[in-house]
Protein backbone atom coordinates (compact mmCIF):
# COMPACT_ATOMS: atom_id res chain seq x y z
CA UNK A 1 0.00 0.00 0.00
CA UNK A 2 2.82 2.91 0.85
CA UNK A 3 4.78 2.23 -2.54
CA UNK A 4 1.70 2.56 -4.16
CA UNK A 5 0.58 6.02 -2.61
CA UNK A 6 4.63 6.50 -2.71
CA UNK A 7 4.40 6.14 -6.55
CA UNK A 8 1.11 8.30 -6.70
CA UNK A 9 2.18 11.26 -4.61
CA UNK A 10 6.00 11.15 -6.18
CA UNK A 11 6.50 13.90 -8.41
CA UNK A 12 7.28 13.08 -12.11
CA UNK A 13 8.12 16.46 -13.44
CA UNK A 14 9.71 19.22 -12.99
CA UNK A 15 6.92 22.08 -12.33
CA UNK A 16 5.21 19.56 -10.11
CA UNK A 17 7.93 19.25 -7.89
CA UNK A 18 7.46 23.27 -7.58
CA UNK A 19 3.88 23.02 -6.98
CA UNK A 20 4.95 20.53 -3.99
CA UNK A 21 7.73 22.65 -2.58
CA UNK A 22 5.36 25.85 -2.63
CA UNK A 23 2.41 23.44 -0.49
CA UNK A 24 4.96 22.72 1.66
CA UNK A 25 6.12 26.28 2.67
CA UNK A 26 2.93 27.35 2.88
CA UNK A 27 2.09 24.06 5.39
CA UNK A 28 5.33 24.61 7.36
CA UNK A 29 4.62 28.47 7.62
CA UNK A 30 1.14 27.10 9.15
CA UNK A 31 2.89 25.16 11.74
CA UNK A 32 5.42 27.11 12.56
CA UNK A 33 2.37 30.31 13.46
CA UNK A 34 0.54 27.91 15.18
CA UNK A 35 3.41 27.33 17.53
CA UNK A 36 3.91 31.12 17.89
CA UNK A 37 0.23 30.96 18.71
CA UNK A 38 0.67 28.67 21.18
CA UNK A 39 3.81 30.71 22.35
CA UNK A 40 2.26 33.86 22.20
CA UNK A 41 -1.30 33.84 23.13
CA UNK A 42 -3.49 36.12 22.45
CA UNK A 43 -7.06 36.03 20.80
CA UNK A 44 -7.53 33.55 18.16
CA UNK A 45 -10.73 36.07 16.84
CA UNK A 46 -10.22 39.33 15.64
CA UNK A 47 -9.43 41.65 12.78
CA UNK A 48 -5.51 40.49 13.88
CA UNK A 49 -4.76 37.66 15.38
CA UNK A 50 -2.41 34.48 14.40
CA UNK A 51 -5.39 32.41 13.46
CA UNK A 52 -4.78 34.14 9.74
CA UNK A 53 -1.86 32.73 8.58
CA UNK A 54 -2.17 29.71 10.09
CA UNK A 55 -5.55 28.87 8.90
CA UNK A 56 -4.50 30.56 5.32
CA UNK A 57 -1.52 28.62 5.35
CA UNK A 58 -2.73 25.55 5.76
CA UNK A 59 -5.64 25.87 3.55
CA UNK A 60 -3.51 27.30 0.61
CA UNK A 61 -0.99 24.44 1.21
CA UNK A 62 -3.22 21.72 1.12
CA UNK A 63 -4.78 23.27 -2.05
CA UNK A 64 -1.40 23.89 -3.61
CA UNK A 65 -0.11 20.16 -2.65
CA UNK A 66 -3.81 18.84 -4.15
CA UNK A 67 -2.52 21.29 -7.46
CA UNK A 68 0.61 19.54 -7.37
CA UNK A 69 -1.15 16.15 -7.29
CA UNK A 70 -3.47 16.49 -10.43
CA UNK A 71 -0.32 17.70 -12.37
CA UNK A 72 1.09 14.21 -11.70
CA UNK A 73 -1.70 12.42 -13.28
CA UNK A 74 -1.30 13.88 -16.71
CA UNK A 75 0.85 13.12 -19.50
CA UNK A 76 3.82 15.87 -19.11
CA UNK A 77 2.75 19.23 -20.45
CA UNK A 78 5.59 22.14 -19.68
CA UNK A 79 3.77 25.12 -20.95
CA UNK A 80 0.28 24.28 -18.87
CA UNK A 81 2.55 22.57 -15.60
CA UNK A 82 4.64 25.80 -15.06
CA UNK A 83 1.81 28.50 -16.38
CA UNK A 84 -0.71 26.72 -13.10
CA UNK A 85 2.50 25.95 -10.89
CA UNK A 86 3.02 30.09 -11.23
CA UNK A 87 -0.45 30.99 -11.23
CA UNK A 88 -1.35 29.27 -7.92
CA UNK A 89 1.68 27.84 -6.34
CA UNK A 90 3.37 31.13 -6.56
CA UNK A 91 0.90 33.13 -6.15
CA UNK A 92 -0.85 31.70 -2.69
CA UNK A 93 2.01 31.77 -1.86
CA UNK A 94 2.25 35.71 -2.65
CA UNK A 95 -0.86 36.12 -0.76
CA UNK A 96 -0.38 34.15 2.71
CA UNK A 97 3.18 36.37 2.97
CA UNK A 98 1.04 39.75 2.93
CA UNK A 99 -1.57 38.52 4.83
CA UNK A 100 1.69 37.24 7.34
CA UNK A 101 3.33 40.43 6.95
CA UNK A 102 0.32 42.79 7.98
CA UNK A 103 0.37 40.25 10.99
CA UNK A 104 3.65 40.59 12.19
CA UNK A 105 3.40 44.24 11.66
CA UNK A 106 0.21 44.01 14.24
CA UNK A 107 -2.50 45.59 12.01
CA UNK A 108 -5.17 43.66 10.01
CA UNK A 109 -4.58 42.06 6.78
CA UNK A 110 -8.09 42.32 5.77
CA UNK A 111 -10.50 45.95 4.74
CA UNK A 112 -7.23 47.95 5.96
CA UNK A 113 -7.17 51.02 4.62
CA UNK A 114 -5.28 53.01 7.67
CA UNK A 115 -2.80 53.86 5.47
CA UNK A 116 -1.99 53.70 1.09
CA UNK A 117 0.77 50.96 2.16
CA UNK A 118 -2.00 48.87 3.69
CA UNK A 119 -4.52 50.07 0.95
CA UNK A 120 -1.57 48.55 -1.00
CA UNK A 121 -1.26 45.52 0.40
CA UNK A 122 -5.16 44.58 0.62
CA UNK A 123 -4.76 45.60 -3.26
CA UNK A 124 -1.99 43.09 -4.19
CA UNK A 125 -3.80 40.33 -1.51
CA UNK A 126 -7.37 40.72 -4.15
CA UNK A 127 -4.87 40.67 -7.24
CA UNK A 128 -3.33 37.47 -5.77
CA UNK A 129 -6.39 35.07 -5.09
CA UNK A 130 -7.95 36.69 -8.28
CA UNK A 131 -4.41 35.36 -9.87
CA UNK A 132 -4.70 32.38 -8.04
CA UNK A 133 -8.50 31.42 -9.26
CA UNK A 134 -7.49 32.13 -13.07
CA UNK A 135 -4.51 29.32 -12.35
CA UNK A 136 -7.63 26.95 -10.72
CA UNK A 137 -9.53 27.14 -14.26
CA UNK A 138 -6.81 26.57 -16.61
CA UNK A 139 -5.96 23.30 -14.33
CA UNK A 140 -9.46 22.51 -14.76
CA UNK A 141 -9.07 23.09 -18.28
CA UNK A 142 -6.15 20.99 -18.53
CA UNK A 143 -7.80 17.73 -16.90
CA UNK A 144 -11.19 17.95 -18.83
CA UNK A 145 -8.64 17.72 -21.78
CA UNK A 146 -5.74 15.41 -20.74
CA UNK A 147 -7.27 13.27 -18.10
CA UNK A 148 -8.21 10.17 -20.02
CA UNK A 149 -7.28 6.85 -18.23
CA UNK A 150 -8.40 7.48 -14.44
CA UNK A 151 -12.03 8.84 -14.46
CA UNK A 152 -12.38 8.14 -10.33
CA UNK A 153 -9.57 10.89 -10.22
CA UNK A 154 -11.25 13.02 -13.12
CA UNK A 155 -14.51 13.24 -11.56
CA UNK A 156 -12.72 14.03 -7.57
CA UNK A 157 -10.48 16.93 -9.45
CA UNK A 158 -13.54 18.19 -11.87
CA UNK A 159 -15.41 18.40 -8.48
CA UNK A 160 -13.04 19.63 -6.67
CA UNK A 161 -11.86 22.46 -8.80
CA UNK A 162 -15.52 23.83 -9.36
CA UNK A 163 -16.53 23.82 -5.80
CA UNK A 164 -13.02 25.67 -5.07
CA UNK A 165 -14.21 27.82 -7.51
CA UNK A 166 -17.13 28.42 -6.05
CA UNK A 167 -15.65 29.06 -2.45
CA UNK A 168 -13.75 32.02 -4.13
CA UNK A 169 -16.73 33.57 -5.59
CA UNK A 170 -17.86 32.93 -2.10
CA UNK A 171 -14.87 34.50 -0.28
CA UNK A 172 -15.33 37.32 -3.02
CA UNK A 173 -18.56 38.27 -2.02
CA UNK A 174 -17.47 38.55 1.82
CA UNK A 175 -14.70 40.44 0.26
CA UNK A 176 -17.72 43.05 -0.47
CA UNK A 177 -19.49 43.08 2.73
CA UNK A 178 -16.52 43.57 4.49
CA UNK A 179 -15.91 46.88 2.39
CA UNK A 180 -19.40 47.63 2.95
CA UNK A 181 -19.21 47.84 6.67
CA UNK A 182 -15.98 49.20 6.78
CA UNK A 183 -17.38 52.04 4.11
CA UNK A 184 -19.62 52.54 6.80
CA UNK A 185 -18.24 52.34 9.82
CA UNK A 186 -14.63 53.61 9.21
CA UNK A 187 -13.29 50.57 11.06
CA UNK A 188 -11.92 47.23 10.09
CA UNK A 189 -14.72 44.51 11.06
CA UNK A 190 -14.12 42.46 13.65
CA UNK A 191 -16.02 39.51 12.32
CA UNK A 192 -18.75 38.94 9.16
CA UNK A 193 -22.38 37.55 9.72
CA UNK A 194 -24.42 37.31 6.80
CA UNK A 195 -27.89 38.14 8.24
CA UNK A 196 -28.06 37.64 11.52
CA UNK A 197 -25.59 34.81 12.50
CA UNK A 198 -24.99 33.11 8.64
CA UNK A 199 -21.41 32.00 8.58
CA UNK A 200 -20.01 32.61 5.22
CA UNK A 201 -16.88 31.93 6.36
CA UNK A 202 -17.94 28.11 7.04
CA UNK A 203 -19.57 27.95 3.62
CA UNK A 204 -16.42 29.14 2.11
CA UNK A 205 -14.16 26.67 3.68
CA UNK A 206 -16.66 24.15 2.91
CA UNK A 207 -16.35 24.74 -0.55
CA UNK A 208 -12.27 25.04 -0.96
CA UNK A 209 -12.05 21.66 0.87
CA UNK A 210 -14.03 19.62 -1.00
CA UNK A 211 -10.91 18.13 -3.37
CA UNK A 212 -8.84 17.44 -0.40
CA UNK A 213 -11.78 15.24 0.48
CA UNK A 214 -12.36 13.66 -2.67
CA UNK A 215 -8.91 13.15 -3.75
CA UNK A 216 -8.32 11.32 -0.59
CA UNK A 217 -10.94 8.79 -1.41
CA UNK A 218 -8.93 8.50 -4.83
CA UNK A 219 -6.11 7.78 -2.61
CA UNK A 220 -7.41 5.19 -0.67
CA UNK A 221 -8.65 3.79 -3.98
CA UNK A 222 -4.78 3.44 -4.77
CA UNK A 223 -3.52 2.15 -1.59
CA UNK A 224 -6.21 -0.79 -1.35
CA UNK A 225 -6.28 -1.71 -4.85
CA UNK A 226 -10.03 -0.94 -5.89
CA UNK A 227 -11.47 -1.59 -9.34
CA UNK A 228 -12.09 1.04 -11.59
CA UNK A 229 -15.57 0.26 -11.71
CA UNK A 230 -15.97 0.42 -8.04
CA UNK A 231 -14.07 4.13 -7.64
CA UNK A 232 -16.10 5.69 -10.18
CA UNK A 233 -19.64 4.44 -8.40
CA UNK A 234 -18.63 5.42 -5.17
CA UNK A 235 -16.48 9.02 -6.01
CA UNK A 236 -19.90 9.76 -7.64
CA UNK A 237 -21.86 9.07 -4.41
CA UNK A 238 -19.02 11.23 -2.67
CA UNK A 239 -19.24 13.82 -5.10
CA UNK A 240 -23.27 14.18 -4.98
CA UNK A 241 -22.76 14.18 -1.34
CA UNK A 242 -20.50 16.65 -0.67
CA UNK A 243 -22.10 18.95 -3.07
CA UNK A 244 -25.49 18.54 -1.31
CA UNK A 245 -23.44 19.11 1.80
CA UNK A 246 -21.72 22.28 0.92
CA UNK A 247 -24.84 23.48 -0.98
CA UNK A 248 -26.90 23.17 1.96
CA UNK A 249 -23.97 24.88 4.47
CA UNK A 250 -23.88 27.52 1.96
CA UNK A 251 -27.98 28.05 2.02
CA UNK A 252 -27.59 28.21 5.96
CA UNK A 253 -25.21 30.91 6.61
CA UNK A 254 -27.42 33.05 3.30
CA UNK A 255 -30.43 32.24 4.93
CA UNK A 256 -28.88 34.36 7.73
CA UNK A 257 -28.98 31.27 10.39
CA UNK A 258 -26.20 30.09 12.69
CA UNK A 259 -25.48 25.96 11.77
CA UNK A 260 -26.76 25.77 15.42
CA UNK A 261 -29.91 26.37 14.09
CA UNK A 262 -31.08 23.62 11.75
CA UNK A 263 -34.20 22.81 11.30
CA UNK A 264 -35.17 18.92 11.52
CA UNK A 265 -35.31 19.35 7.71
CA UNK A 266 -32.01 20.78 6.75
CA UNK A 267 -30.14 18.50 9.42
CA UNK A 268 -31.59 15.45 7.90
CA UNK A 269 -29.90 16.79 4.71
CA UNK A 270 -26.93 17.64 6.56
CA UNK A 271 -26.88 13.88 7.81
CA UNK A 272 -27.28 12.56 4.20
CA UNK A 273 -24.64 14.04 2.49
CA UNK A 274 -22.18 13.21 5.38
CA UNK A 275 -23.26 9.58 5.20
CA UNK A 276 -23.05 9.66 1.57
CA UNK A 277 -19.38 10.78 1.73
CA UNK A 278 -18.65 8.25 4.59
CA UNK A 279 -20.10 5.60 2.78
CA UNK A 280 -17.78 6.06 -0.15
CA UNK A 281 -14.86 5.44 2.29
CA UNK A 282 -16.78 2.99 4.04
CA UNK A 283 -16.89 1.16 0.19
CA UNK A 284 -13.68 1.07 -0.50
CA UNK A 285 -12.29 -0.52 2.46
CA UNK A 286 -15.19 -3.23 1.57
CA UNK A 287 -13.89 -3.67 -1.71
CA UNK A 288 -10.15 -3.93 -0.43
CA UNK A 289 -11.42 -6.88 2.00
CA UNK A 290 -14.02 -8.66 -0.30
CA UNK A 291 -11.01 -8.82 -3.22
CA UNK A 292 -8.72 -10.08 -0.04
CA UNK A 293 -11.24 -12.85 1.43
CA UNK A 294 -11.81 -14.40 -2.62
CA UNK A 295 -8.10 -14.41 -2.57
CA UNK A 296 -7.33 -15.89 0.03
CA UNK A 297 -10.39 -18.59 -0.63
CA UNK A 298 -8.90 -19.35 -4.09
CA UNK A 299 -5.59 -20.31 -2.18
CA UNK A 300 -7.37 -22.88 0.05
CA UNK A 301 -8.90 -24.34 -2.89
Amino acid sequence: MLTQLREELRPKYNYQTAMYLFGLLLLASAVLHLGVFLGDGGSWWGPVSWRKPITFGFSLGVAVVSFGWLQGLMPRHRILGWTTTILTGLFATIEDGLITMQTWRGVPSHFNFATPFDSTVFILMASAIGIFTVGTVVLMGWLVARLRNRRSALIAGLVGLALMLVGSAGGGDLVVRGNAVFEATGAVPPGLLIGIAGSGKLAHGAALHGLQVLGVLELVFVALGVGSQWRIRLMTMAGVGYVAGTGLVALQAYSGRSMLELTPMMASGLLISVALVGAAYVGAFLNWKSQRTAIETTSVA
